[in-house]
C-alpha cells in the first residue's frame, strides 16, 4: 500500500521522501503557530466581551488562556 501511494505521487528517490516529510514538518509547525494565534486573539475578543457586558476580564491574551481574572486568580481564588 505504501509503495502504491509512493508511485502516486511520484517519489522515486529517497531525497524525495526527505522531502515530502520535512514538508509535514514545516506545514504542522506553522500550523501550531497559527492556531496558536488565533486562540489568543479568542481569549482577547472573550475578555474583551466580557470586560463590556461587566465581567470581570482578564488582563490579557495569557491570563485568559491559564483561566485568571483580571486579578490573576483563577476560578478558584488562588492564583
Amino acid at each position: 500500500m505504501i509503495d502504491s501511494i509512493r508511485k502516486s505521487l511520484g517519489i522515486e528517490s529517497m531525497e524525495d521522501v526527505e522531502m515530502l516529510v520535512d514538508t509535514f514538518y514545516e506545514f504542522n509547525t506553522q500550523k501550531k503557530k497559527r492556531m496558536e494565534e488565533e486562540e489568543a486573539k479568542r481569549l482577547a475578543a472573550k475578555a474583551d466581551d466580557q470586560s463590556n457586558s461587566g465581567a470581570p476580564a482578564a488582563t490579557n491574551a495569557k491570563d485568559a488562556a491559564k483561566g485568571k481574572d483580571a486579578k490573576g486568580k483563577d476560578g478558584k481564588g488562588k492564583e
